[in-house]
């Protein structure tokens, strides 16, 4: 985010400078699109090899099974019985490995089709599990179904002299296939993304779940996509059409220059809000920042006395408070999920941006997570930069790890961004499949900050800038929720807070020093 008393030209190791060029982080040569293509390409490869081996297996051994369990005179007593069930013991194993090798062969024919089909589908599949099982399975059972439909015509109308027999071969297989699709779906169209920054391969669960497990966090553990093993403890759908103060202060970092000057400009109605910038909108510290006009939202704020340079977000600025601040606590959560789904603008002076600040009652505790951070010039209506990661700031346990990630989607309609904070790491996702990681993690309560800034001029860019768009430029959000772990006891929300889209507490009546943390 735009450091406050820099004039925005201070550069910040992987962020540009706000008058300057967005450095993209390389995908080795390819973008994240096609990389992820060739992923579940390769896994829908691997898992019709996987499968026709075992449907084949499973054919050939129902066959002897019942070859010989019928087959030849009728069994007179109980040792005729057993003789012949010893008898399917190596019978099964020998003609099993046989089946198995057949299925193998199959299976890449089925898988073949299979994989064209799910690598071009998966951008609409990603992060829709029950679409992407219907699909995963109708198209495997598709192409099992013409495998055999082959191998029927080419014997002839039938593998044995049995119709019977041959619907017995066949049957499993097909249910196979069919379960196995509906199974498998998910795993397959979410993993790998790309690669991170430097080049480095971003790696996927390999558990078919949500894409975000990394090295150390095994099967079991909170899962950031179904929200198995967290509990919803902040949420806005922004219903009515009055903001609720008691999630947000509708001011940014107000110390510094005052809430009048910092006042956001917005509209809340139909489920939605719209954070504005209009065209009569002063700008917000003029003396320190020029032009730069912002509409932000946040969830905290704490600052020193009048005069004091102590205050969220202003380290080595130079600025002293303004305007004394209350101490607030809103939602300060420490670990956890917080999902924003919302539309970016491509207006080529414009930024939108959800990120989370160290509550800073400590100096130390000044590190940010950007969950998002997305210029208006890099918004294009098949790709999209969106920055992410981790500034210091005044935190000596954290080094700056933050890229500008290409993905393959129109920002300008709705997408879900979320960060998935622990004690070891901070991993990103958008539509619920795995972007990066950051393997470092700040270790103290943050604040939301929900924004959209207008810059005095558009930024440099190596292609012509979209037009502008007229005013109001708006910052469109669906909603916001954070979940904490279910292992981690309490609320990080304050307890007396009315539901979200009510009225709230008026932000400036909250004084909680202590309150809501765990």
């Amino acid at each position: 985010m735009p450091v406050p008393g820099n004039g925005g030209a201070k550069r910040i190791r992987g962020r540009p400078p706000l008058g300057g060029r967005v450095i993209v982080v390389e995908t080795g040569g390819m973008t994240v699109e096609r990389v992820q293509r060739m992923a579940v390409a390769g896994r829908t490869l691997a898992t019709g090899l996987l499968g026709g081996a075992a449907a084949g297996a499973a054919s050939a051994v129902l066959v002897i099974v019942v070859a010989v369990l019928t087959g030849g005179e009728g069994a007179e007593g109980v040792g005729d019985w057993v003789e012949r069930i010893l008898l399917l013991i190596p019978a099964s194993v020998q003609v099993g490995l046989i089946g198995a090798l057949i299925g193998l062969a199959a299976g890449l024919v089925v898988a073949v089709p299979a994989a064209a089909v799910m690598a071009l589908a998966a951008p609409l599949l990603a992060a829709r599990p029950t679409r992407a099982r219907a699909v995963c399975a109708a198209v495997v059972l598709a192409a099992a179904v013409a495998l055999e439909a082959a191998v029927l015509a080419a014997t002839g109308g039938g593998v044995t002299d049995s119709p019977w027999t041959d619907v017995m071969i066949v049957s499993p297989a097909l249910a196979a296939a069919g379960v196995l699709g509906w199974r498998r779906g998910p795993a397959l169209v979410d993993g790998p993304a790309g690669r991170g920054e430097g080049g480095r391969p971003v790696m996927g669960t390999g558990e078919g779940g949500h894409g975000a497990i990394e090295a150390g966090e095994g099967p079991g553990g909170p899962d950031p996509v179904t929200k198995a093993g967290y509990v919803l403890e902040f949420e806005d759908l922004f219903e009515g059409d009055r903001l609720n103060e008691g999630r947000w202060m509708p001011y940014y970092l107000p110390q510094w220059n005052g809430r009048a000057a910092s006042a956001a400009r917005y509209e809340v109605g139909g489920g939605r809000l719209d954070l504005l910038i209009e065209e009569d909108q002063p700008p917000w510290y003029p003396e320190r920042e020029g032009g730069l006009r912002v509409s932000s939202l946040q969830t905290g704020v704490f600052a020193g006395p009048l005069g004091s340079t102590v205050g969220q977000h202003g380290r080595g600025s130079g600025m002293a408070v303004r305007e004394e601040q209350r101490a607030v606590r809103l939602y300060t959560p420490q670990y956890g999920l917080i999902e924003l789904r919302a539309r970016a603008i491509d207006d080529p002076r414009s930024m939108v941006a959800l990120w989370m600040i160290g509550y800073e009652d400590e100096p130390e505790r000044s590190a940010e997570i950007c969950v998002c951070e997305i210029f208006g010039r890099d918004v294009g209506p098949d790709t999209v930069r969106v920055g992410m990661g981790l500034h210091p700031f005044g935190d000596p346990a954290i080094t700056d790890d933050f890229t500008v990630e290409t993905l393959p989607i129109d920002a300008r309609e709705f997408h879900v961004y979320a960060a998935e904070w622990t004690p070891e790491r901070v991993s990103f996702l958008v539509d619920g499949r795995h972007v990066r990681t950051v393997r470092q993690s700040p270790r103290y309560p943050m604040q939301l900050m929900l924004n959209i800034y207008e810059f005095p001029e558009a930024p440099e860019r190596d292609t012509p800038p979209a037009p502008e768009h007229p005013y109001p430029k708006r910052f469109t959000v669906d909603y916001v929720r954070g979940y904490r772990p279910t292992a981690r006891a309490g609320s990080h929300v304050r307890s007396d807070l009315p539901a979200a889209g009510a009225e709230g507490a008026k932000a400036e009546e909250v004084v909680a020093e202590g309150a809501g943390d765990v």
